[in-house]
């Protein structure tokens, strides 16, 4: 009775033992608040919303258990203030490929490759031309021998952030920028991709961007465990009364809408280790893609796209692959296999050591 509007927000409440109380909001974050001190841990929760807006931010973990501190954990799950404009970029390989406006023109990217091999770090100028066509100017790339990642599994978090971190700085210091953002791959086996048909009714008979944001909300709600964060929600297609392949049903007329949805999950801890040691090399990140998705949009053409393609990359740790259709983005996955169980093979095969069975593998 103390907190009405705070409680407004709650979805439920968990006391853990002795330790601590788990809060549910219905936004889907997730508070821990110590089991002492409850009422006065609200009341500061509830003067930061009110200066920050915290509550109501990308966020999936709050931790006030420690006195004096609190961890604040982001979302790792793709959000965009319109929900709308993302869905009809990723509608198509043609629309992903050429989904950049002229908004980022001229602005500053960091990403960063992170393998079992290498870690490669790239800082590119973004140039949108006067017919909209996406292009870049490198400005600097650093890379580093992989440490402390294996087959899409961080097994040692400081060695991989000492990797991570010199291959930043690397490039930092080629282009003269300091990056504080970058966009990060995810290539693991934990990566699921699944589909999904939502129906929605159409209200006042004639679809609207509402309508579009009600089946994305729905598609963001099917089967997402607590364990899981939500990576990419694209759509493959929409219908309108039985009438298939629309790529844009606004302000068409119909009583149902249909929409194909895809949804790419992955496993909340891997992207909450990875996080971490990012937060550690002194960066942060801005976005997370899987790398069979990037993988395909690097190298495939429209026509392979159209005329149906898999695209297998394999690495050093994994093999990660994708599926396209009718030019339409259908499946992706990640197998813990890749280049170097080729190599050890032929080294236990022939008794040779792996760097002569490396060579072997590359020349034949």
């Amino acid at each position: 009775d103390k907190h009405p509007t705070f409680e407004s927000r709650v979805k439920s409440i968990l006391r853990v033992g002795d330790r601590r109380w788990t809060i549910r909001l219905f936004n889907g974050m997730t508070i821990y608040l110590p089991e002492e001190g409850l009422s006065k841990a609200i009341q500061k929760l509830e003067k930061l919303d009110k200066d920050s807006q915290l509550l109501s931010r990308y966020i999936d973990v709050i931790d006030m258990r420690l006195p004096n501190r609190i961890d604040v954990m982001p979302s790792l799950s793709i959000k965009t203030d319109s929900i709308w404009v993302y869905a009809m970029h990723l509608m198509s390989f043609d629309r992903i490929s050429r989904k950049f406006t002229a908004k980022i023109n001229n602005t500053v990217t960091a990403a960063i490759d992170i393998g079992s091999d290498k870690i490669l770090c790239l800082i590119v100028r973004n140039i949108i031309s006067e017919n909209n066509k996406y292009s870049f100017d490198i400005l600097g790339i650093g890379h580093n021998r992989s440490m402390g990642f294996e087959s899409g599994i961080i097994t040692d978090p400081a060695a991989l952030e000492l990797a991570i971190r010199t291959s930043i700085q690397a490039a930092e210091e080629m282009s003269s920028l300091t990056v504080d953002k970058i966009v990060v791959n995810i290539s693991s086996e934990a990566i699921e991709s699944n589909l999904y048909e939502i129906s929605v009714p159409i209200k006042d008979t004639q679809v609207s961007k509402k309508d579009i944001e009600t089946a994305f909300m729905i598609a963001e709600e099917q089967n997402v465990s607590d364990d899981k964060v939500i990576i990419e929600t694209m759509p493959l297609g929409f219908s309108i009364e039985g009438v298939r392949s629309i790529e844009d049903p606004v302000g068409m007329y119909g009583k149902k809408l249909d929409i194909n949805i895809s949804v790419i999950t992955c496993k909340r801890s891997i992207g909450q280790n990875l996080n971490h040691v990012i937060e550690n090399a002194h960066a942060k990140i801005s976005k997370i893609i899987i790398s069979p998705f990037a993988s395909a949009i690097a190298t495939l053409s429209s026509d392979e796209a159209n005329l149906g393609t898999i695209l297998i990359d394999m690495g050093a740790g994994t093999t990660s692959y994708s599926v396209f259709s009718d030019g339409i983005f259908k499946y992706a996955g990640v197998s813990p296999i890749g280049g170097n169980y080729i190599t050890k093979d032929i080294a236990r095969t022939l008794s040779i050591p792996i760097v002569e069975a490396e060579k072997l593998k590359i020349l034949y």
